[in-house]
């Protein structure tokens, strides 16, 4: 291995900077060390990192053609459509309760968590 491989290992063993510019530089390092042709074993044991995470990392790679996570899925937000008919129902009863509204909202297909109605509410 030569000297310049092995002062840039050390850094990323002993990183300085805030964890998501650690982690990006580490999963970088994941996909160049593993195009220099080490196993997943070796890269995990140069950069300290979990050998299941340098697997994961090469896969993304593999499928994602980045090394980087991709945005993660979750129930969708807020169209402007529903917030301008939530509006719409409150301005019209200012008292009703949440379950109220989830109720309204349900019976025009939009399927709203409790936690989504609460926090919209206050913003």
């Amino acid at each position: 291995m030569s000297k310049t491989v092995q002062i840039a290992i050390k850094k990323l063993q002993d990183p300085k900077g805030s964890k998501s510019e650690i982690k990006k530089m580490k999963l970088s390092a994941i996909f160049y060390l593993r195009q220099l042709g080490f196993s997943q074993y070796d890269i995990s044991n140069m950069i300290d990192m979990k050998r299941t995470t340098v697997e994961g990392a090469i896969n993304r790679v593999a499928t994602t053609g980045t090394t980087l996570a991709g945005k993660s899925m979750g129930r969708p937000s807020f169209d402007d459509y529903t917030k301008r008919h939530l509006e719409r129902i409150i301005r019209s009863d200012p008292f009703q309760t949440i379950e109220t509204l989830q109720g309204q909202l349900r019976s025009m297909s939009k399927d709203v968590s409790r936690t989504t109605v609460k926090n919209w509410i206050k913003n």
